[in-house]
């Protein structure tokens, strides 16, 4: 009667073998993600490894070119200072021109000195005036080159101021540029450097990536393997309480074949055997919901036709027993513990098993009645004999 806790431990066993399921199914996501994770961490390093490479040939390009523009700057700052010469040789080339036009007026104004002179002197000065005439007429000449030149050399100057304005401005753009191009050489030194402590820490990632999928593979098989034995478990305890189940009917068989061979009981005797028969019919309703034991409809006696219910409605003959206090309270429990069996019966049968197992503990509370109503009587009994 008393070792009737198989259906807990099946129950306790079927749980975990469910979470041990539920834990296996999570495993396998997660060791299915984490395995995602790896391949692209692994992915993400080869492309970083790429990145390295490709950052770095772009620097030695860019750095080639920005050196370039270095040399072109200090190339540039080397034609502003010949732009600086050549505005000075201009400048002496028009002091020099100046210096021509001075003389040329100073020519021609001696040229027509010389022929007033020789118009004084008359016949005598002709030679001389005529002279005069071509060195005035020579002056003359160099004066309008002069003038050509100066003109020449002023837009020559003017073209050379703008020149020099605009290689000021280009040089300080240049200046600019070169301190922004330096500038540039180290960010990009810097950038190349962050790439690469990228790929290496990506690489990293992808080795720890690797080997967590590797961790959670050996989870998800171990737990796998936890609920394949959790699964034997079960199987292995639900056969133990098969083979209980079957000893305990053996046994009841025994009970029976022994009661028969007894012509006359003592009421105590009696009192005992009934109770046994009465936590036989719980341990029938259990072994039913675990699977182990048969009951059909035309088994659900009432609470008069069971062994208790006979010897109840024989005892009610006899005074001395039915006049007992314990003995009236008897006969409520023991009808409501032969309906609360219907009830268990009509629940399983129709499939409910969960509601079954509930109103098991129903039947409990109901026998538990029975039970103190028999001890008591039991110790009425002793008490008036």
């Amino acid at each position: 009667m008393q070792i009737d806790k198989i259906k807990h431990v099946l129950d306790t066993l079927d749980t975990t073998t469910v979470e041990a399921g539920n834990v296996r199914q999570a495993a396998e996501q997660l060791s299915e993600s984490v395995q995602k994770v790896a391949q692209s961490a692994v992915q993400v390093a080869e492309n970083a490894s790429t990145t390295i490479e490709q950052a770095t040939a772009g620097q030695q390009i860019i750095q080639t070119s920005l050196t370039s523009f270095l040399s072109m700057a200090e190339e540039f700052a080397e034609m502003q200072t010949k732009i600086s010469s050549l505005m000075s040789s201009i400048e002496a080339v028009s002091q020099v021109v100046q210096v021509i036009r001075s003389v040329a007026d100073q020519t021609n104004l001696l040229a027509l000195n010389a022929s007033i002179e020789a118009a004084r002197a008359g016949e005598h000065g002709r030679g001389f005036s005529i002279v005069a005439e071509e060195v005035r007429k020579l002056a003359e000449q160099t004066k309008q080159s002069v003038q050509s030149i100066s003109g020449t050399m002023e837009a020559v100057r003017q073209d050379a101021n703008q020149v020099k304005e605009t290689a000021a401005l280009l040089g300080v753009h240049f200046t600019d540029k070169a301190t922004q191009t330096r500038e540039a050489i180290e960010l990009l030194g810097e950038i190349v450097q962050n790439v690469e402590q990228v790929g290496h820490a990506t690489g990293h990632i992808a080795s720890l990536t690797e080997e967590q999928s590797a961790s959670t593979e050996d989870i998800y098989m171990r737990i796998s393997q936890v609920e394949s034995n959790m699964e034997q478990i079960f199987n292995h305890v639900s056969h133990a309480g098969k083979n209980i189940y079957e000893i305990g009917a053996g046994i009841n068989s025994l009970h029976k074949g022994s009661i028969s061979q007894v012509a006359r009981l003592k009421t105590k005797h009696s009192l005992r055997i009934v109770k046994t028969d009465h936590l036989l019919w719980k341990w029938w309703v259990y072994n039913f919901l675990l699977g182990y034991h048969t009951i059909e409809e035309k088994d659900l006696v009432d609470h008069h036709r069971c062994r208790l219910g006979v010897w109840y409605d024989e005892a009610k003959q006899n005074q001395a027993i039915s006049s007992l206090a314990s003995f009236r309270r008897l006969a409520e429990p023991h009808k409501r513990f032969h309906e609360a069996i219907r009830h268990i019966y009509t629940l399983a049968s129709s499939g409910k098993q969960k509601e079954a197992e509930m109103a098991f503990a129903v039947l409990e509370a109901r026998s538990d009645e029975v039970l103190a109503c028999l001890d008591d009587l039991a110790s009425e009994l002793q008490v008036t004999s």
